[in-house]
């Protein structure tokens, strides 16, 4: 695996996710309610996270710990397809695109791709456990999910 020694921050430490009034995605994003803790038990339930230009965010085959979105900057994300062969990029993702959620809705909970910042990025994540909470008891968190994968 090409991305493991790269410094993964897959389990982020940061700040609490303060929500945003200059965010322009923001009737998208499903965060900030979670941020404000309508029904929530946890005490920091969003962490959000800097990345430098090609530092790693998440690395392939290590196991779904949460939700990652980019709040700001752009990261690509890859495939390891061999040894001997660079890896192949899947696609660019630019701010509030979800990093992995294809890998938190699927029955295998590792990621599939390595992420890796292309600028100074910030990343909002979630935990696997308050997000899938979130998914089945959060009618509004559900919805702006929703139109997040749809934008």
């Amino acid at each position: 695996m090409k991305g493991g020694m790269n410094g993964s921050k897959t389990i982020p430490r940061g700040t609490q996710f303060a929500q945003c009034a200059a965010c322009l995605l923001q009737p998208h994003c499903p965060l900030p309610t979670v941020a404000k803790g309508s029904g929530c038990s946890s005490a920091t339930p969003v962490i959000q996270t800097r990345y430098r230009a090609g530092q790693h965010i998440i690395n392939e085959g290590e196991p779904v710990i949460g939700l990652h979105v980019l709040c700001d900057g752009w990261a690509t994300v890859t495939k390891n397809v061999g040894m001997e062969q660079d890896d192949l990029t899947i696609h660019i993702v630019e701010a509030g695109g979800l990093l992995d959620i294809g890998d938190n809705l699927a029955s295998f909970p590792a990621y599939s791709g390595a992420v890796k910042s292309l600028t100074n990025s910030t990343v909002a994540f979630i935990r696997s456990d308050e997000f899938a909470r979130r998914l089945e008891t959060d009618q509004t968190f559900s919805s702006k999910l929703l139109r997040l994968v749809a934008k």
